[in-house]
C-alpha cells in the first residue's frame, strides 16, 4: 500500500518547494524528486489516517471534463509514438487542475518502476473503476490506443449529458426548493395565526385545516426525534449498502426503477458489448473475453448473476441460452447475440448491438430531459394549489359569517 510523505526542499531557483507525494518508500520519492531537480531538506511519513481521509466521499474527485482531456492527450502522444512514460511525463506538466496532476504524477512514478497503466491508476485510487477495467483490456488486447481515445469520447459525452441534465434542471429545482420553503414557512407561522384570527370571528374551521394544525403542532413537538430516526436510517442504509450482500440488492433495485433502470441497462450492455468485440477481435477465447469484460458490467448483482453463467458455458451450454435466465438482458440483445454465434460472427454482431443500444440510450437520455422540467412544474403547481386551497375556504367561510352578521 502506498505511504504518504510529507516534503520540502529548494529547486534550481532556490526557492521552496513543499508537498505531498505517494509512494512505497522514503528512498523512491528522494530518487524521483532529484530528477525533477528538487534538493529535500526534510521528509517526513504522514500518519496513515490520512489515507481513510482521501477516501471520504466528500472530497472533490477529478472531473469527467479533466478526464476526457487527460485520455484524449494520452491517445494522441501514444498514436504518434511517444512512450508510456514520456506521455505522462508531458501531460503531467500541461495539466491545470492539481488533483489530476498530482495523480497523474502517482502514475507516471508507479509506471517508471514497471507497473502496467492499469494497475497503477488502480492503486493511485482516483480514478473510477470503469476507465480501470478500459485499460486494463486494452493492455491485454493490445490496443489500448483506441480504448484510450474511446475513454476520452465517453468522459466527454459524460460530461454533456451532465451539463444537460444540470441545465434542465437549474430552474426547476429553484423553483421547487423556493416554494417549499414557503410552504413550510406558511404551515409554521402563518396559518397559526390565521386561524387564531378565525377563532376570533367563528367558533369553526374546516376540519382539514384543524387536522393539518394539530399534524404540524405534532411535528413541533416530535421534529428531534423525526431527526434522529431519519439520520439513523439512511446511516443504516448507507452502511448496509457498503455490504457485499446490500451492495448486490441496492443495484438490483436500481434496476428495476422506472426509466432509471433501463438506462442502466442500456449503459451496462453498451460497455458490456464495445469491450467483448475488442477482444474477441484481438484474438481472445470467447470464455477469456467474457471473464475479463465482466467487469465492464459495473453492477455486482448482475456481475454476480453472470458469473454462473460463464461457468455454464464452460461446461458446453451456449451463451444466448444462459442470458434468457436473466430479467436485465433485452430480448433484442439476446437474439443479436444467438444470430451471433450461429453466424460465428459474435465480434461483428456485439459492434452492431452496442452501436443500437448507445443510439437508444441517447434518445431515451434526451426524452428524460424533455420530461422531466414540465413533470416538475406540475409538482409545484399542486404545491402552490395546495396552500391556497387550505386558504381560500377559511376566508370564504369568514366572509360568509361576516355577511350573515351584516
Amino acid at each position: 500500500m502506498l505511504k504518504q510523505y510529507r516534503y520540502r526542499g529548494k529547486n534550481l531557483q532556490g526557492e521552496t518547494v513543499r508537498g505531498v507525494m505517494k509512494h512505497y518508500t522514503e528512498d523512491h520519492v528522494i530518487r524521483y524528486l532529484k530528477q525533477k531537480e528538487i534538493w529535500i531538506s526534510h521528509i517526513q511519513e504522514r500518519h496513515p489516517i490520512w489515507n481513510s481521509i482521501e477516501g471520504i466521499p466528500f472530497q472533490k474527485k477529478i472531473s469527467k471534463k479533466d478526464l476526457s482531456m487527460f485520455f484524449f492527450q494520452l491517445s494522441t502522444m501514444l498514436s504518434i509514438g511517444v512512450s508510456m512514460l514520456e506521455a505522462l511525463e508531458t501531460i503531467q506538466e500541461q495539466m491545470k487542475p492539481i488533483s489530476l496532476r498530482c495523480a497523474i504524477e502517482e502514475i507516471y512514478m508507479l509506471v517508471q518502476q514497471g507497473y502496467p497503466l492499469s494497475l497503477s491508476m488502480k492503486i493511485q485510487g482516483k480514478f473510477p473503476s470503469f476507465s480501470i477495467y478500459s485499460i486494463e483490456v486494452g493492455e491485454k488486447s493490445g490496443g489500448l490506443e483506441h480504448i484510450v481515445r474511446d475513454l476520452g469520447k465517453y468522459y466527454e459525452q459524460s460530461n454533456d449529458m451532465f451539463h444537460q441534465v444540470k441545465t434542465a434542471l437549474t430552474y426547476p429545482i429553484f423553483v421547487i426548493i423556493t416554494t417549499l420553503l414557503i410552504f413550510i414557512a406558511f404551515l409554521y407561522f402563518l396559518l397559526p395565526i390565521f386561524c387564531d384570527l378565525l377563532n376570533s370571528v367563528t367558533d369553526s374551521i374546516p376540519p382539514y385545516t384543524r387536522k393539518l394544525l394539530q399534524w404540524m403542532e405534532f411535528i413541533q413537538r416530535t421534529g428531534w426525534m423525526w431527526g434522529i430516526g431519519c439520520a439513523f436510517l439512511i446511516l443504516s442504509i448507507f452502511l448496509y449498502t457498503k455490504t457485499k450482500k446490500g451492495t448486490q440488492r441496492w443495484h438490483c433495485f436500481l434496476l428495476h426503477v422506472p426509466i432509471i433502470g433501463s438506462l442502466k441497462i442500456q449503459w451496462m450492455i453498451v460497455h458490456f458489448a464495445k469491450t467483448l468485440e475488442i477482444l474477441l477481435g484481438s484474438g481472445i477465447p470467447l470464455l477469456s473475453a467474457l471473464e475479463q469484460s465482466i467487469g465492464m458490467l459495473q453492477n455486482p448483482y448482475v456481475e454476480f448473476k453472470f458469473r454462473k453463467s460463464i461457468q455454464n458455458v464452460r461446461a458446453g451450454n451456449i451463451l444466448s441460452k444462459e442470458m434468457q435466465e436473466y430479467s436485465f438482458f433485452p430480448k433484442t440483445f439476446i437474439q443479436m447475440v444467438a444470430l451471433g454465434e450461429k453466424t460465428g460472427d459474435l465480434e461483428g454482431m456485439m459492434r452492431k448491438a452496442s452501436n443500437l443500444y448507445e443510439q437508444e440510450m441517447n434518445r431515451n437520455f434526451k426524452q428524460l430531459i424533455v420530461l422531466l422540467e414540465p413533470i416538475l412544474i406540475v409538482f409545484v403547481a399542486c404545491l402552490v394549489g395546495s396552500m391556497i386551497f387550505i386558504v381560500i375556504q377559511p376566508v370564504l367561510q369568514l366572509l360568509n359569517t361576516i355577511g350573515e352578521v351584516l
